[in-house]
Protein backbone atom coordinates (compact mmCIF):
# COMPACT_ATOMS: atom_id res chain seq x y z
CA UNK A 1 0.00 0.00 0.00
CA UNK A 2 1.77 3.68 -0.94
CA UNK A 3 1.89 5.73 1.54
CA UNK A 4 0.04 9.65 1.47
CA UNK A 5 3.47 11.46 1.23
CA UNK A 6 4.13 8.93 -1.90
CA UNK A 7 1.04 9.74 -3.76
CA UNK A 8 1.43 13.50 -3.22
CA UNK A 9 4.81 13.50 -4.90
CA UNK A 10 3.12 11.74 -7.67
CA UNK A 11 0.81 14.53 -8.22
CA UNK A 12 3.66 17.55 -7.77
CA UNK A 13 5.78 15.36 -10.67
CA UNK A 14 2.07 15.58 -12.92
CA UNK A 15 1.67 18.91 -12.55
CA UNK A 16 5.46 20.10 -13.37
CA UNK A 17 4.91 17.50 -16.41
CA UNK A 18 2.18 19.50 -17.63
CA UNK A 19 3.44 22.64 -17.33
CA UNK A 20 6.67 21.65 -18.87
CA UNK A 21 4.78 20.18 -22.37
CA UNK A 22 5.84 21.62 -25.67
CA UNK A 23 2.70 22.89 -26.86
CA UNK A 24 1.91 24.93 -24.00
CA UNK A 25 2.46 28.25 -24.20
CA UNK A 26 5.14 30.23 -22.36
CA UNK A 27 4.28 32.11 -19.33
CA UNK A 28 3.55 35.51 -19.35
CA UNK A 29 5.84 37.76 -18.08
CA UNK A 30 4.98 39.81 -14.86
CA UNK A 31 4.48 43.58 -15.51
CA UNK A 32 5.34 45.84 -12.35
CA UNK A 33 3.60 49.26 -11.69
CA UNK A 34 5.46 52.26 -11.74
CA UNK A 35 7.44 53.04 -8.61
CA UNK A 36 6.27 55.77 -6.31
CA UNK A 37 6.04 59.43 -7.56
CA UNK A 38 9.38 61.41 -7.82
CA UNK A 39 10.26 63.14 -4.52
CA UNK A 40 10.16 67.14 -4.36
CA UNK A 41 11.02 69.21 -1.28
CA UNK A 42 8.14 71.47 -0.37
CA UNK A 43 8.36 74.57 2.71
CA UNK A 44 7.87 71.82 5.27
CA UNK A 45 10.94 69.97 4.10
CA UNK A 46 13.04 72.60 3.29
CA UNK A 47 12.56 74.41 6.89
CA UNK A 48 13.55 71.02 8.33
CA UNK A 49 16.87 70.77 6.68
CA UNK A 50 17.85 74.32 7.60
CA UNK A 51 16.98 73.46 11.24
CA UNK A 52 19.02 70.53 11.31
CA UNK A 53 22.07 72.88 9.49
CA UNK A 54 22.17 75.13 13.08
CA UNK A 55 24.76 73.68 15.09
CA UNK A 56 23.59 75.95 18.03
CA UNK A 57 20.67 77.45 19.35
CA UNK A 58 20.86 81.04 17.93
CA UNK A 59 18.28 82.63 20.43
CA UNK A 60 19.36 81.06 23.97
CA UNK A 61 16.67 81.65 26.51
CA UNK A 62 18.87 79.70 29.02
CA UNK A 63 21.70 78.15 29.41
CA UNK A 64 20.32 75.05 27.50
CA UNK A 65 18.37 77.35 25.33
CA UNK A 66 15.58 74.61 25.42
CA UNK A 67 12.55 76.86 26.92
CA UNK A 68 10.28 76.50 23.56
CA UNK A 69 11.66 79.24 21.43
CA UNK A 70 9.56 80.85 18.68
CA UNK A 71 12.63 82.07 17.34
CA UNK A 72 13.70 79.22 15.78
CA UNK A 73 11.37 78.95 13.36
CA UNK A 74 9.94 81.40 10.73
CA UNK A 75 6.27 82.37 11.88
CA UNK A 76 3.51 84.18 10.47
CA UNK A 77 2.40 87.63 11.82
CA UNK A 78 -1.20 88.68 10.86
CA UNK A 79 -2.24 91.95 10.56
CA UNK A 80 -5.75 93.00 10.20
CA UNK A 81 -5.65 95.04 6.78
CA UNK A 82 -8.53 96.87 4.83
CA UNK A 83 -8.91 97.42 1.02
CA UNK A 84 -8.06 100.98 -0.21
CA UNK A 85 -11.23 103.60 -1.47
CA UNK A 86 -11.11 102.22 -4.76
CA UNK A 87 -13.84 102.59 -7.49
CA UNK A 88 -17.01 100.92 -7.25
CA UNK A 89 -16.50 98.46 -9.42
CA UNK A 90 -13.01 97.58 -7.99
CA UNK A 91 -14.37 97.91 -4.61
CA UNK A 92 -17.32 94.79 -6.02
CA UNK A 93 -14.38 92.90 -7.70
CA UNK A 94 -12.18 92.34 -4.10
CA UNK A 95 -15.81 92.18 -2.35
CA UNK A 96 -16.16 89.08 -4.56
CA UNK A 97 -12.40 87.82 -4.29
CA UNK A 98 -13.15 87.62 -0.40
CA UNK A 99 -16.78 85.86 -0.48
CA UNK A 100 -15.00 83.06 -3.32
CA UNK A 101 -11.84 83.11 -0.50
CA UNK A 102 -14.39 82.53 2.57
CA UNK A 103 -16.31 79.53 0.71
CA UNK A 104 -12.64 77.75 -0.81
CA UNK A 105 -13.12 78.60 -4.50
CA UNK A 106 -9.21 79.42 -4.20
CA UNK A 107 -9.13 80.10 -8.12
CA UNK A 108 -11.96 82.43 -8.40
CA UNK A 109 -10.90 84.37 -5.85
CA UNK A 110 -7.48 84.66 -7.14
CA UNK A 111 -8.87 85.93 -10.26
CA UNK A 112 -11.46 88.41 -8.82
CA UNK A 113 -8.55 89.87 -7.16
CA UNK A 114 -6.37 90.12 -10.06
CA UNK A 115 -9.26 91.27 -12.24
CA UNK A 116 -9.41 94.13 -9.28
CA UNK A 117 -6.15 94.88 -9.98
CA UNK A 118 -5.99 95.32 -13.76
CA UNK A 119 -9.53 97.11 -13.05
CA UNK A 120 -8.06 99.97 -11.11
CA UNK A 121 -5.00 100.07 -12.78
CA UNK A 122 -6.98 101.10 -16.25
CA UNK A 123 -9.45 103.38 -14.24
CA UNK A 124 -6.08 105.54 -13.12
CA UNK A 125 -4.65 105.26 -16.68
CA UNK A 126 -7.85 106.64 -18.07
CA UNK A 127 -8.48 109.36 -15.29
CA UNK A 128 -5.15 110.62 -15.17
CA UNK A 129 -2.16 108.60 -16.16
CA UNK A 130 -0.83 107.58 -12.52
CA UNK A 131 -0.52 104.00 -11.20
CA UNK A 132 -1.22 102.41 -8.21
CA UNK A 133 0.41 103.27 -5.13
CA UNK A 134 2.49 101.07 -3.22
CA UNK A 135 0.09 100.33 -0.74
CA UNK A 136 -2.73 99.88 -3.05
CA UNK A 137 -0.36 97.03 -4.82
CA UNK A 138 0.61 95.64 -1.04
CA UNK A 139 -2.65 94.73 -0.42
CA UNK A 140 -3.47 93.07 -3.58
CA UNK A 141 -0.08 90.79 -3.51
CA UNK A 142 -1.20 90.51 0.46
CA UNK A 143 -5.06 89.47 -0.44
CA UNK A 144 -3.67 87.13 -3.47
CA UNK A 145 -0.95 85.59 -0.49
CA UNK A 146 -3.47 84.95 1.75
CA UNK A 147 -5.86 83.04 -0.85
CA UNK A 148 -2.95 80.68 -1.61
CA UNK A 149 -2.22 80.65 2.14
CA UNK A 150 -5.96 79.60 2.54
CA UNK A 151 -5.70 76.66 0.01
CA UNK A 152 -2.55 75.08 1.37
CA UNK A 153 -0.41 76.05 -0.99
CA UNK A 154 2.10 77.93 1.27
CA UNK A 155 5.29 78.15 -1.41
CA UNK A 156 2.90 79.79 -3.60
CA UNK A 157 2.10 82.31 -0.93
CA UNK A 158 5.39 83.45 -0.17
CA UNK A 159 5.83 84.92 -4.07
Amino acid sequence: MPKPEDAEKGKKKAAVKKAAKKDDKPFKPIKWADGPPKYEKNTYHWMVEASQDLAENIFPLNLRGDQGNPGVAPCIIKEVYFPPDSPMEVATLIESGLVYQNDANYEMAVECFEKAKESWVKHLKNMDGSSLRKEQELFFDLSIGSVHESAGKDDQALY
